[in-house]
């Protein structure tokens, strides 16, 4: 019955996260450039060494980590906000360590979602800009931006 507790309560705040935040219902095309003079851009795709894809990355049939770096507020030409979010899908049997971006991207990462743990479990970690999290097997993560 646990389970079914847990995977309910990571539904509604996956759920919340798409209701509360602009950047999981936005209706225009991302880029993948800033609109913001030196800002993130409004989507970027990176390894796990922290660094953005490169053209190989995408043909590197080896990898089984992948972030997903979101942002509405450059969409607008706003300052960065927690509408930033990095999503981390690992699909490999192994954990693995992810570099977290740096502060160009966010000052520091919180979790919201952490599909091997309970949805209230995951608000507790916090990593800061190029840091490495330890990424569990099989799961996703979902963290959102804290800037200085």
């Amino acid at each position: 019955m646990g389970d079914r507790k847990d995977v309910l309560e990571t539904t509604r705040t996956l759920m919340r996260l798409r209701k509360e935040h602009p950047a999981f219902h936005n209706r225009n095309y991302r880029w993948g450039t800033p609109t913001a003079a030196g800002g993130p851009k409004d989507i970027a795709w990176f390894s796990p060494d922290g660094e953005e894809f490169d053209e190989s990355e995408w043909m590197n049939t080896d990898l089984k980590t992948i972030g997903m770096f979101i942002n509405q507020n450059t969409l607008n030409g706003d300052e960065p906000s927690s509408h930033s979010f990095m999503i981390i899908l690992h699909g490999g049997a192994e954990p693995v360590k992810f570099t977290m971006p740096d502060k160009v991207w966010a000052s520091e990462w919180a979790m919201d979602i952490d599909t091997t743990r309970p949805a209230a479990k995951a608000s507790e970690t916090r990593v800061a800009s190029s840091q490495t999290l330890t990424v569990p097997p099989r799961c996703a993560l979902v963290l959102h931006a804290i800037h200085d």
